[in-house]
């Protein structure tokens, strides 16, 4: 197959494993309104730490951590609270979330083995939360021989709650993982693809 070829089948691919994501859930409304008088306590800095290690089990490649993934502290109230419940543990595929939300997000990327620390947390209750992405890879051999390597992308959420004191430091390193796997349906790859940084591969 030339070039083409390759990439029309490439485009091929995507355009059917979007169809297929769009057909597995429909998107369904937030029942929570969002109040921003609800975050009233994150707003000033404070003198707690979170730190910890993140470490999320999957189906075939065992227990895997976040390399230089974003992982997110957001303070517990009724409208987070939906979103943990609905979202993470329910698996619903819910409306996206109020833009305001960023601005009481505090938000740190962890290291090549997953370990991250928030400093200067006011007291409070938090839920601490990500997404943990990883691909597989395979060879494919199409009818005339020709072959290329193909990737899956799955993720998977994780989720905890925790309470933060003034001054004091708190650890985390057992996360809620009730949240099932999820794949994009389909596989992509070619010339023309190159697989995201600081996510981790593995072979078929």
């Amino acid at each position: 197959m030339n070039l083409s070829g390759r990439f029309r089948m490439v485009v091929l691919f995507a355009l059917l494993g979007s169809a297929l994501v769009l057909l597995s859930g429909c998107v369904v409304g937030r029942k929570t309104a969002f109040n921003p008088t609800d975050f009233s306590g994150t707003m000033h800095k404070g003198t707690g730490v979170v730190t910890g290690r993140v470490s999320v089990d999957t189906q075939n490649q065992g227990t895997i951590h976040p390399h230089y993934q974003q992982i997110v502290l957001v303070q517990v109230n009724a409208y987070t609270t939906e979103n943990v419940q609905r979202r993470f543990i329910n698996g619903e595929n819910l409306h996206t979330a109020d833009k305001r939300l960023l601005q009481y997000e505090r938000t740190v990327n962890t290291d090549g083995d997953g370990h991250f620390t928030f400093r200067g947390v006011p007291s409070g209750d938090y839920y601490l939360e990500g997404e943990m992405p990883w691909l597989t890879t395979y060879m494919s051999t199409d009818d005339q021989g020709a072959s290329e390597r193909l990737y899956v992308s799955y993720f998977k959420y994780y989720f905890t709650r925790i309470s933060v004191k003034d001054g004091q430091t708190t650890r985390v390193t057992q996360f809620d993982q009730r949240s099932r796997e999820r794949h994009t349906h389909y596989a992509t790859g070619g010339t023309l693809y190159h697989p995201p940084a600081n996510v981790e591969i593995f072979e078929q």
